[in-house]
């Protein structure tokens, strides 16, 4: 929570981070030259053996609004930091970011002027992602993370003004919108990147944050965006606005089957979404929320029962 005397946060930036110390500083410093300044960043230690945690606390003391969880055991999942971080956070929009990834200077910026524009054409949006540059372990920038022009259920088109040497310059981005079809339909890929993310604080605490068993490590995100797609779109920004760091050595999908990898992330966020229903119908009851869920539930319930009786 933010200290007595600071205001409350617009957004809080959470990053979970675990032997990070070659990274974390220069992800930091990707957050404190956001020309957007209204938040707080919460770093969640899961148990680091390096430095880590020394460097993260140099920045804490030099800056009120960053703070610094140590979790005592690692969980070996991201999912158990960021839904520790999220705790702590008091932003009424939560942002992801993860330790070895950096964000562009004005991607908070883009996204919550997105946000606030499209409110005044009655659009209510409540979860916004972008592109991100690939950048290898070697520095090298691969282009865009994901081809968003290759399938999308429609666009936006938004127009900004931003401050930019000798005045100011009006700048158009498209947003390509992702519903719940299309992103359960995905075989092989997740189109929504983890440090691109800003949802609403209220959406995250309606999908009860992310998957935190042992099973659903690697997929914990794409279940917690599929679950979040039960109740709004997704608006997702072509343009990067974030350096998106692959390795593919230690990255845990260059020692699996993505295939099978999302074939059982499909099954774990059914029982993520069996499991949150329930709470979701006592919550809102005749609310139109839940009714949209529960029907969304059915439906991939359906597809669900299809894949498995076309395997046998």
């Amino acid at each position: 929570m933010v200290s007595l005397g600071m205001k409350t946060p617009m957004v809080s930036v959470i990053i979970p981070t675990w032997n990070r110390q070659n990274t974390i500083g220069k992800c930091l410093e990707s957050v404190l030259n956001q020309t957007y300044k209204d938040y707080e960043i919460i770093v969640a230690d899961d148990g680091s053996t390096d430095e880590t945690v020394e460097i993260v606390q140099k920045y804490a003391d030099k800056h009120e609004n960053i703070i610094l969880l140590e979790l005592k055991n690692n969980s070996k999942t991201p999912a158990v930091p960021r839904n520790r971080a999220f705790e702590k956070s008091s932003g009424k929009w939560i942002a992801f970011l993860d330790s070895d990834d950096y964000w562009l200077p004005n991607k908070l910026e883009i996204q919550m002027a997105f946000i606030y524009e499209s409110s005044n054409d009655n659009r209510s949006i409540e979860a916004v992602a972008t592109n991100a540059n690939t950048i290898s372990s070697n520095g090298e920038n691969h282009g865009k993370y994901i081809n968003l022009k290759a399938d999308h259920k429609s666009k936006f088109f938004f127009v900004h003004d931003e401050t930019v040497s000798g005045g100011v310059k009006s700048v158009g981005y498209t947003s390509y919108i992702f519903d719940y079809h299309f992103l359960t339909s995905l075989k092989n890929e997740n189109p929504i990147i983890t440090s691109s993310v800003i949802v609403s604080r209220k959406l995250f605490e309606d999908v009860k944050g992310m998957p935190e068993e042992i099973s659903a490590r690697g997929v914990e995100d794409f279940t917690t965006w599929v679950k979040i797609s039960m109740f709004t779109d997704w608006f997702v920004i072509d343009d990067p606005m974030l350096n998106y760091t692959y390795d593919s050595q230690n990255s845990m999908r260059s020692t699996v089957d993505i295939s099978k990898l999302f074939s059982t992330q499909r099954i774990i966020t059914f029982k993520n979404l069996l499991n949150v229903q329930l709470e979701f119908i006592n919550k809102y009851r005749s609310d139109l929320k839940i009714k949209l869920a529960r029907a969304r539930l059915s439906q991939f319930k359906h597809k669900i029962l299809n894949r498995r009786i076309r395997s046998k």
